[in-house]
């Protein structure tokens, strides 16, 4: 039997804010927020609100978003940071709603919809009751703010019949409810929940036409459903009896009593390192082996699960800008190294103009000035050679001539040697900063690295360092793991790290380790003086081998030596090193 996790692990889709989820928030926040005042309003981004309200002696901040992925609704904790000038759609809110007490928070039947209903008086002291209205439904999300009489104060998005041919949300225009299209899942008989789901036709799997059949459902959860109805994730409607929809049509009314009971179970679904991947109103059952971690308040788990979301995302997008710095400057080094290269390869005129210069001064007395060339043995390869000569020029001039030109040449070889050697040092340690990129797990991490572009030049910003009681900037804290023997295996995250833990924290009877001929982590035992067994220099060499550009090799070389054997060389770029008296094992990369 196909289950449905097995159809959606592997390619995780956070599972979309469904109804059931609304649902269990709406009941949250009518405990929580009914009654409460609506003290600050504010629009940190062009499709979200964060709404400040006050009850029964707490503070609240209720985000939400009309954003086409990440719409949602929720208690949050962050506190958000107000763009330079209030939005146009935010002056409208805080003048219309800012001291009025909430009245009602609705959802109709388990639609994607919210409606808050505030109330108050204004300025005369006349009473008003106005609703907020947030419409949950991917890139047609919305939030409209509509007075008593159904008429639309503004919108966060607004569009015209142009856009929407049923509906426009314009400042005066009469407010219209999206349409009900799908089924409430407590109001339908058995008749009609067969008629529904068989109406979607016959060639398209039952979990689809749960979703498009049913309001509250996410295809997540009709795929638990039909887990729970003990069917296959990939049945399909015609492969399907009267038993079959019998079961799945009871699994259905229990999911749905349990949410109008408000027996919610919240909680995330934890990906293989422990990171929230879904969300749900109940338990997904149909995930066996896959960590479910339950929270008192699905408001509490919407927050977790977006909180990582955008600090992975803010993580991601440092990463790609400080990749891009990175590469950019690699394809500079790139082209630098190419016309060096052309140089070098020059070499061979240089040396054939020293041998032109040297066969005419000693064949100077046989030559005549206004000769365009000259017939000459080289008696090094006894053979004769075709010499091109300056007509304008006598012999001894022309023998300067390319004397001069194998000097220039020699001399811009000599340079170009020197500056590949330059260019290769620069693009290794290049590569190692790109490396450390990679395997950065956290925005500490990839601050340190861009501080460090920043004192080598890539970056403009201040190469000073700020300083606190004359003390540089803190780098963080090395990886650090036990070991037997009580020893200790610290690993450097970045080429600041790698510094720190060879030449400050690494003492010279301690191990030193590298993957061979790769950027990567550097690796200390901390012996204490004593012997290290092989179980823990193996586990040293899969962690070096791990944090290296070869971490995705089946194994890998890993150079091993006493630290004492390790220098840096003089100007040499942070984390750049030469060590002697190595040994090397090979083994499988292994993350910690």
């Amino acid at each position: 039997m196909l289950y449905w996790y097995e159809i959606w692990i592997g390619r995780w889709c956070f599972v979309p804010f469904d109804g059931l989820v609304l649902a269990a928030v709406r009941r949250e926040l009518c405990g929580l927020c009914t009654g409460g005042r609506l003290e600050r309003v504010q629009q940190p981004a062009p499709d979200q609100l964060v709404l400040l309200i006050r009850s029964r002696g707490e503070k609240f901040r209720l985000l939400v978003s009309a954003h086409a992925t990440g719409y949602r609704a929720h208690l949050t904790a962050s506190a958000p940071a107000n763009p330079p000038s209030p939005y146009t759609f935010c002056q409208v809110l805080r003048k219309h709603l800012e001291g009025a007490r909430i009245e009602t928070i609705e959802q109709p039947g388990f639609e994607r919809v919210l409606r808050i209903a505030l109330g108050g008086r204004d300025e005369l002291g006349r009473p008003f009751r106005k609703t907020l209205v947030a419409e949950f439904m991917g890139k047609h999300s919305n939030i409209i703010l509509v007075d008593e009489d159904g008429i639309i104060l503004d919108g966060i998005k607004r569009y015209t019949h142009a856009v929407s041919r049923l509906r426009q949300v314009l400042p005066g225009a009469e407010y219209v409810s999206p349409k009900r299209e799908k089924k409430d899942p407590l109001d339908i008989d058995e008749e009609g929940f067969m008629d529904a789901v068989t109406g979607k036709g016959l060639g398209i799997s039952l979990a689809a036409a749960l979703q498009q059949s049913f309001e509250g459902l996410s295809r997540v959860m009709a795929g638990e459903l039909l887990y729970r109805a003990n069917l296959p994730a990939d049945i399909r409607v015609e492969e399907c009896g009267v038993y079959e929809l019998r079961a799945v049509m009871t699994s259905l009314r229990n999911l749905f009593l349990k949410a109008l009971a408000g027996r919610f179970r919240p909680g995330l679904l934890l990906g293989a390192a422990g990171q929230p991947a879904d969300f749900a109103a109940f338990p997904l059952e149909g995930a066996p082996g896959i960590q479910w971690q339950e929270y008192t308040t699905m408001n509490e788990a919407i927050d977790r699960f977006y909180t990582f979301r955008l600090q992975s995302e803010a993580v991601e997008e440092q990463r790609r800008a400080l990749l891009g710095i990175v590469n950019r400057e690699v394809k500079k080094i790139d082209r630098r190294l190419e016309d060096c290269r052309s140089v070098i390869g020059s070499a061979g005129e240089a040396e054939q103009n020293r041998i032109y210069g040297e066969l005419i001064t000693a064949n100077i007395h046989q030559l005549q000035q206004g000769a365009d060339q000259a017939m000459l043995t080289n008696f090094a390869v006894m053979r004769e050679v075709t010499v091109p000569l300056d007509p304008a020029l006598s012999p001894s001039a022309n023998a300067q001539r390319y004397f001069k030109r194998y000097r220039k040449q020699k001399g811009a070889v000599a340079r170009a040697c020197e500056e590949t050697r330059s260019l290769e040092n620069e693009k290794a340690y290049l590569e190692a900063v790109e490396t450390s990129i990679v395997l950065a797990a956290g925005l500490d991490e990839l601050s340190e690295i861009r501080e460090e572009l920043v004192q080598q030049g890539y970056l403009s910003g201040n190469k000073t360092a700020p300083k606190q009681a004359g003390r540089p900037s803190p780098v963080a804290e090395p990886l650090s793991f036990a070991a037997p023997n009580e020893m200790r295996i610290l690993v450097g995250r970045n080429n600041r790290q790698n510094d720190i833990v060879t030449f400050k924290l690494g003492k010279d009877e301690d191990v030193w380790l590298h993957a061979r001929g790769v950027p990567g982590a550097h690796v200390v035992i901390k012996t204490a003086g004593r012997e290290v067994d092989p179980d823990t220099l193996e586990k040293a060499a899969s962690l070096a081998a791990y944090f290296s550009r070869a971490r995705l090799a089946p194994s890998v070389p890993v150079d091993y030596t006493l630290r004492k054997y390790v220098k840096k060389p003089r100007g040499a770029k942070p984390g750049l090193v030469i060590y002697t008296n190595e040994k090397t094992l090979t083994v499988s990369p292994s993350p910690p």
